[in-house]
């Protein structure tokens, strides 16, 4: 008994200070998986989504430790520390009773307050993205309502739109980390908007061919619904993505005419995306002939690829797969 009570107050020595050390570094595992709890993680099998909390803790776990192999390796040293060492250190039992409680109770804090979590990771991120896209005056009078599902989806209501629609705002961890549906509500609510302003784009940019785009942002400002929409034309940043020409007869020698038309006299002078290839597309009598690809040009050239479409087209072309540089 005597010599129990001597061994238990002795301090430990070289060894077993590292087995302590890397005992409680083995936890370092799951206190990641809990600080992801609370700041979220990215995960999913069919549709991706944050999640936050328990179901956050567990993705982690199996996701970023190879299918759990890292933790359950930490908990089998851990359980044979334990039984080592746990009788004869009663100090290192209570540090390690402690840190699990704390573990415990922040794993569920932060389930509780998933919500919260949430909100405190990308509201910040959401206000700045809407105000840079809408204007800052649009988002006076919007309103959020709660995250829900596990994509935490949210829902906005704003003037802008009629009184009962609302849009939504997503967050992800792609490209674009938000995006929102905005601009296609105010389509569905605005059928004429899309067609008017595409005139308008074609005659300020001297386009005498049909075209497709895409908007960056409306500074909707003090816009409400019901307002004269013609307003926001000037106020609208797009990029067009694609020229549409229909011929009678389509040949090789005219698309690559059109194809330098377009290059030297038209593109040069217009807003294009420039994470995608500028398309025109060359029909014959309304049937889909040809698709040229031009690239946004990197290393002072671009290369343009052609796509003759065989199974909507009875026409001949060689162009199909062929590619060329254009030069700058």
């Amino acid at each position: 008994m005597v010599n129990d009570s001597k061994k238990e107050t002795l301090p430990m020595n070289t060894p077993e200070k590292i087995e302590t050390f890397f005992f409680f570094a083995s936890f370092l595992p799951l206190i990641y998986a809990v600080y992801k709890g609370f700041t979220g993680m990215f995960f999913g099998l069919q549709n991706f989504a944050w999640f936050f909390g328990i179901t956050a803790i567990i993705y982690t776990l199996i996701c970023e430790f190879v299918l759990l192999f890292l933790p359950i390796f930490c908990l089998a040293f851990q359980i044979q520390y334990a039984k080592k060492y746990f009788g004869t250190y009663p100090k290192v039992k209570i540090a390690a009773r402690i840190l699990i409680g704390v573990i415990i109770a922040a794993a569920l804090f932060s389930s509780f307050f998933a919500t919260q979590c949430w909100k405190m990771r990308f509201m910040p991120q959401i206000k700045n993205y809407l105000e840079d896209k809408y204007g800052e005056n649009a988002l006076e009078n919007t309103s959020l309502d709660e995250p829900f599902g596990a994509a935490m989806i949210v829902k906005a209501h704003t003037p802008i739109l009629p009184e009962n629609a609302t849009f939504e705002i997503h967050v992800t961890n792609a490209m674009d980390p938000i995006y929102d549906t905005l601009v296609n509500e105010f389509y569905k609510a605005e059928p004429d908007f899309y067609p008017e302003l595409k005139i308008f784009i074609k005659e300020k940019e001297n386009i005498p061919m049909d075209i497709d785009f895409n908007i960056v942002s409306i500074k909707f400002d003090d816009y409400k619904f019901g307002d004269d929409f013609t307003v926001l034309f000037e106020r609208t940043e797009y990029e067009i993505k694609e020229i549409r020409v229909d011929y009678e007869k389509v040949t090789d020698d005219l698309v690559l005419e059109l194809t330098n038309q377009v290059w030297e006299e038209i593109y040069p002078n217009i807003p294009v995306a420039e994470r995608t290839a500028f398309d025109i597309k060359v029909s014959e009598k309304g049937v889909d002939a040809v698709t040229v690809f031009i690239h946004h040009p990197r290393n002072k050239k671009s290369e343009v690829d052609f796509l003759v479409w065989t199974s909507k087209w009875d026409g001949k072309s060689d162009l199909d797969g062929k590619k060329i540089e254009l030069p700058l």
